[in-house]
């Protein structure tokens, strides 16, 4: 993750994280950007039909570039979790690779099983791919 221009912060610009979060169709808007250990991230991705997904990370901890825990939750506007929506902790690693390059994982460990398959039903793993699809031009400044 390129360092923030934010002070004392870490990882991506609040701008690169609107360009890379949100798959097409729907824009990211960064509310707050805190991507320190203790910090927080507020957003919302707009949706085609104008539908509105607030989302909040609570940072647990952060190693730039490599090494990133969060929790993650659906919110309400005003910033609280919805009722009945599942938070999740992701864990970000970027290793760099033999030969060049690096590889970033994320894990994503679930509250619960009903947790697991809420997600999954909102289509998180098609939106996932969605997201990883344009990672690259992000990083190098030419966001698809």
């Amino acid at each position: 993750m390129p360092p923030s221009n934010g002070p004392g912060s870490c990882g991506p610009t609040p701008g690169q994280f609107e360009q890379w979060w949100g798959p097409p169709g729907y824009p990211v808007t960064v509310i707050d950007h805190d991507l320190r250990a203790g910090g927080r991230v507020t957003f919302f991705m707009a949706g085609p039909e104008g539908e509105r997904h607030d989302s909040a990370w609570e940072v647990i901890a952060a190693d730039p570039p490599r090494h990133l825990e969060l929790r993650d939750a659906d919110v309400d506007d005003d910033g609280t979790p919805n009722d009945g929506n599942a938070m999740t902790a992701m864990i970000i690693t970027i290793d760099k690779r033999d030969g060049g390059g690096a590889v970033m994982a994320i894990r994503t460990h679930f509250d619960s099983l009903a947790g697991m398959e809420q997600v999954l039903a909102m289509g998180i793993e098609e939106g996932m791919r969605m997201v990883f699809s344009h990672i690259d031009a992000v990083l190098a400044g030419t966001p698809a």
